[in-house]
């Protein structure tokens, strides 16, 4: 190991000594970051509650059930997202929303490549969460029947109320905040550090102006501050 690896070393240690001595400033700061996503995931983000409901997709009177609702899976969630859909659910609703902000809220899932199709919907009321993935299930089951001229989906599940926000994630939120924080804090020190280019050690005089110490003198607090007194009597 030559000269500079040493010195390498020696920083490292030492960078990670001033971040050991500031243990303190980091742990509140990755406090303080925790409380703010804490405050900010409470007061500020809007819960969504999700409910969901299922169809099952058939053609009792096709010789060639399995196919059809394999097609039927696969263009389902072009028809179902279509604005006659859509619009017709916001009428039968009297929904205060346009088109576009409904399609938002809505997701499609065919678990495991079967015939049933999930549709889930957010919203920030429960209530109305539930009752729009329903009306999607009755509208969605008569469109399908009239566009692709098969037999009506039939209702697997209807949606509940639910009783518990699926999003934000508060936990996810505060422990994010907290390294936050720590990261922040740590970063701080370590530029703190490296911009600081006093000498504070025989060892720094000799790393930095390359001068062999001969001897150090100690001075205590109590005799600094006396003869800062004496200078000012003076």
């Amino acid at each position: 190991m030559n000269s500079d690896d040493r010195e390498d070393v020696i920083d490292l240690m030492e960078l990670f000594h001033v971040l050991l001595r500031r243990w303190y400033l980091i742990l509140i700061c990755g406090f303080l970051g925790a409380a703010a996503a804490f405050g900010y995931t409470k007061l500020r983000v809007v819960p969504q509650y999700e409910a969901s409901s299922m169809l099952y997709i058939f053609d009792k009177n096709s010789g060639i059930d399995l196919n059809l609702s394999k097609q039927l899976s696969a263009d389902f969630p072009i028809l179902v997202k279509s604005r006659p859909v859509l619009e017709k659910v916001i009428d039968d609703l009297k929904l205060d929303t346009s088109y576009e902000a409904l399609a938002g809220t809505i997701t499609f899932t065919n678990p495991s490549s079967s015939s049933i199709i999930k549709i889930s919907v957010r919203n920030p009321d429960p209530e109305l969460a539930c009752e729009i993935s329903n009306t999607m299930l009755d509208v969605t089951a008569e469109y399908i029947a009239s566009v692709m001229l098969t037999d009506k989906p039939s209702t697997v599940e209807e949606a509940v109320v639910p009783t518990y926000p699926v999003s934000p994630n508060v936990k996810k939120n505060v422990m994010m905040g907290g390294m936050f924080g720590i990261v922040v804090m740590a970063g701080i020190l370590v530029v703190l550090y490296l911009l600081d280019d006093r000498i504070k050690s025989e060892e720094d005089i000799e790393r930095y102006l390359g001068l062999t110490t001969l001897a150090s003198i100690p001075i205590s607090r109590g005799e600094k501050k006396h003869k800062s007194k004496g200078k000012k009597a003076a």
